[in-house]
């Protein structure tokens, strides 16, 4: 029970910070859906295909793998998560410059909307990853303090019980 327990309070946790960490792009789909023809599930799709998720993507992962990074682990974790987050921020800022740039320059660029797409969703999940691996130690159930208290005063007695009883004889 205890790591299903955990994952939930974890997911809710994500479900939280992706809605504040999401909150400008939200807000704008939102507005645009208000003010244009567009509609809200549009908004948000050219919002993300426009590449300003990779900015908060880069920008929701930094507090997290860096306290993780200093915490410890095994060396071997922490430098392939490292590794990970490197990926997810250099791969966002790419995809955002490129898309952006085609845009601003109002220059046809050959942007592969497939690249987009694909960097994006792997972004994404690498993203989620380091989250979860980031959040979940935060979660973990510990060990019942009162349980290992109470049991080690049993043992104290048995063991005085037992010295007192081969002292009397």
């Amino acid at each position: 029970m205890g790591a299903v327990f955990q994952f939930l309070i974890v997911s809710k946790e994500l479900v939280l910070t992706l809605v504040f960490s999401l909150f400008p792009i939200l807000i704008g789909s939102l507005l645009a859906a208000m003010w244009t023809s567009t509609n809200f599930k549009d908004a948000i799709s050219e919002n993300f295909s426009s590449g300003e998720v990779f900015i908060y993507t880069s920008a929701f992962l930094t507090p997290y793998i860096l306290g993780r990074l200093k915490e410890g682990g095994s060396k071997v974790v922490r430098e392939f998560c490292f590794y990970l987050f490197l990926y997810a921020l250099l791969m966002g800022t790419f995809l955002f410059i490129s898309v952006r740039l085609e845009s601003l320059l109002a220059i046809k660029m050959n942007v592969n909307r497939d690249v987009v797409s694909w960097g994006g969703y792997s972004i994404m999940l690498t993203t989620l990853v380091l989250w979860y691996y980031s959040i979940w130690p935060n979660y973990k159930v510990g060990a019942d303090i009162e349980k290992i208290q109470r049991d080690r005063r049993n043992e104290l007695a048995v063991a005085t019980d037992k010295l007192i009883e081969g002292a009397g004889k």
